[in-house]
């Protein structure tokens, strides 16, 4: 299946890049980063799905949906949710509100695929072992075995290793669905822990890598995931 990345950011085509290398049938084309350009790539190529930014610059992305004469299935990727009824309007497949998890990027690409003739679910593979972490003007690729634990920090996560610290513009719910259930709990409202780095537990409390980390009465039961 050729698919199209149509985003003004380029950390949006990375994520969605790293997501579709999961994903054998999936075809990434040459990303575009406005809507100009990818008007002349839909118009020369074959196109079965489009991941496309609503919020761009010159045309946005549901101005492009309407110059379509054909229109592939379209998954819209936004950051603004108040753009949702317009696309489901334009019979858009799909409306990923971003920052978004591998899981609700596959659910939005089988749902595309349920629309396209002869075309099966797609299952991922194989397992992913990282996550994509933007901070500042770079993009980190963390491997789960390296995160220690999970801090959140205002509108920021920080995201604690062995030996140092990143810190991104992203909340500690969504660095929780990126995560694998069985290895990563949340303790606190505040802290979201690798289990197999855990040291000490007390009462209240677990030391992680030196750090003596609360533990919050309803998130007590999570601990009994440790082996």
């Amino acid at each position: 299946m050729n698919c199209l990345v149509v985003d003004d950011e380029p950390f949006a085509h990375t994520v969605i890049e790293e997501f579709s290398r999961s994903l054998p049938l999936l075809h990434l084309l040459n990303g575009c980063f406005h809507a100009l350009e990818a008007i002349e790539v839909i118009h020369t190529q074959a196109i079965d799905i489009i991941f496309l930014d609503i919020d761009m610059p010159k045309i946005s992305g549901l101005e492009l949906i309407r110059t379509l004469p054909v229109k592939p299935q379209i998954i819209l990727t936004t950051a603004y949710s108040e753009y949702a009824l317009e696309g489901f309007e334009l019979d858009v497949c799909d409306y990923l509100l971003k920052p978004f998890s591998f899981e609700r990027f596959l659910k939005s690409v089988n749902r595309a695929l349920s629309r396209l003739p002869l075309a099966s679910p797609v299952e991922e593979s194989p397992a992913t072992d990282h996550l994509l972490l933007k901070a500042g003007k770079q993009t980190h690729r963390i491997y789960f075995s390296e995160i220690y634990y999970v801090e959140s920090y205002g509108s920021y996560v920080k995201v604690h290793l062995k030996d140092r610290l990143i810190v991104s513009l992203d909340s500690i719910k969504n660095l929780e669905a990126l995560l694998p259930p069985q290895s990563f709990v949340r303790i606190h409202k505040s802290y979201l822990i690798a289990l197999d780095k855990v040291a000490t537990i007390a009462a209240n409390y677990v030391v992680i890598n030196g750090a003596k980390l609360p533990v919050g009465a309803v998130y007590k039961m999570n601990l009994t995931k440790m082996k």
